[in-house]
C-alpha cells in the first residue's frame, strides 16, 4: 500500500519504548510520535491523523486535559482518541470518556486487542469523515457548505469570547460571475465556480477554512489571525487566480473578484462575534463593489 493510501495515527507516550513498541506494531499505518502535549500540538496539522493513541500519565499536561482540548477545538473534534494507560480504576475509565476518549485500553495491553481497537476507531473515523463530507460540503465546489458554517459560528464564537484571540474573515465574490452564465451557459458557471474554489484551496493555509456562502460568494476563516495576515492569504488568491488557465469549450476565460475582510479587534465585545465580523466583511465587499471592483476592502 502507498503510505499516501494509509491511514493516519499518532501515538503520544513519554516512554521511547513504549512509542518505538507501538510504531512497529501500527506499521500498516502511518504513524506520527510525540512525547508530549508540546510536541503533539506541532506536529499534528501537518500528521492530521484519525486517530490518536493517548498515553494518559505524561509530563505537562495529561492525556485527560488534552483530550479535553482537542475536543473543544473544530480542527481537531472528529479525531478518535484512545487512551493507554496502566490506571485500571474505574473512575479513571469514566474518566477517559467524560473527556472526549473513543475508547480506553489498560497497559500492559495484548497486542492483538490493541491492533482490533485501533482498526475499530479507523474504521469509525472514516465513517464520520464520509457522513461529514455528505452532510457539511458543497457537491459543487466541495468547500464547506452553510450548514457547516453555522455549528462553526456557535463554536469558534464562544472560543473567541473565551481566549479573546484576534479572529479574521473574508467575503470573497466574483466580479461580472453574470455575464459568464448569461453569455457562456450555466455549466460553464459551474466550472468557474468548482475550478475557482481549488484556487482557494490551494492558497489557504492547513486551519483555514473555506465555506461556499452562496451563488458565488465564498467565505474565507482566519483563526488567531488578524486582517494583515488575511490580506496576504487574498493576495495569494489573487496572483492564483490570476495565473490559473479557465478554458470553456476552446475559449479562455478570466475574472476578477472584490473581497472585504475583518477581524475581532474591531467589534465591541457581543454575543456571537464570528456573525458580526461576516456582516462587517460583507458590508465591506458591497463597498469594493461599489468602488471598482477587483480590489480587497479592508476598512470602512
Amino acid at each position: 500500500m502507498d503510505s499516501s493510501d494509509k491511514s493516519s495515527i499518532m501515538v503520544v507516550d513519554d516512554e521511547l519504548t513504549n512509542l518505538y513498541l507501538l510504531e512497529n506494531l501500527l506499521n500498516d499505518y502511518k504513524v506520527t510520535k510525540a512525547q508530549n502535549g508540546e510536541e503533539m500540538f506541532r506536529q499534528i496539522d501537518d500528521a492530521a491523523p484519525q486517530v490518536i493513541v493517548l498515553d494518559v500519565m505524561l509530563p505537562g499536561r495529561n492525556g485527560f486535559e488534552l483530550a479535553s482540548m482537542l475536543s473543544a477545538d473544530k480542527r481537531y473534534s472528529a479525531i478518535h482518541i484512545i487512551f493507554l494507560t496502566a490506571k485500571t480504576e474505574s473512575i479513571d475509565v469514566a474518566a477517559g470518556f467524560k473527556h472526549g476518549g473513543y475508547d480506553y485500553i489498560k497497559k500492559p495491553f495484548d497486542e492483538i486487542e490493541l491492533l482490533a481497537r485501533v482498526e475499530a476507531a479507523v474504521r469509525r473515523a472514516r465513517e464520520h469523515e464520509r457522513l461529514e463530507s455528505e452532510v457539511y460540503l458543497d457537491a459543487l465546489t466541495q468547500l464547506y457548505n452553510r450548514r457547516y458554517l453555522e455549528d462553526y459560528v456557535k463554536t469558534e464564537s464562544a472560543r473567541i469570547l473565551r481566549t479573546k484571540e484576534n479572529f479574521a474573515v473574508a467575503m470573497i465574490d466574483l466580479d461580472n460571475f453574470k455575464e459568464i452564465n448569461d453569455t457562456m451557459g450555466h455549466p460553464c458557471g459551474d466550472y468557474i465556480l468548482s475550478q475557482f474554489a481549488s484556487v482557494i484551496t490551494k492558497s489557504l493555509r492547513e486551519y483555514d477554512v473555506a465555506v461556499r456562502y452562496g451563488g458565488e460568494e465564498f467565505l474565507l476563516v482566519f483563526p488567531s489571525e488578524s486582517k494583515s495576515g488575511a490580506i496576504m492569504v487574498l493576495e495569494r488568491i489573487m496572483t492564483n487566480n490570476q495565473s490559473m488557465q479557465y478554458r470553456w469549450e476552446g475559449a479562455e476565460l478570466s475574472f476578477d473578484f472584490t473581497a472585504g475582510i475583518a477581524d475581532f479587534s474591531e467589534l465591541p465585545v457581543t454575543r456571537m462575534p464570528l456573525e458580526d465580523l461576516i456582516t462587517k466583511a460583507d458590508h465591506r465587499l458591497y463597498a469594493g463593489k461599489q468602488n471598482g471592483r477587483n480590489r480587497i476592502i479592508v476598512d470602512d
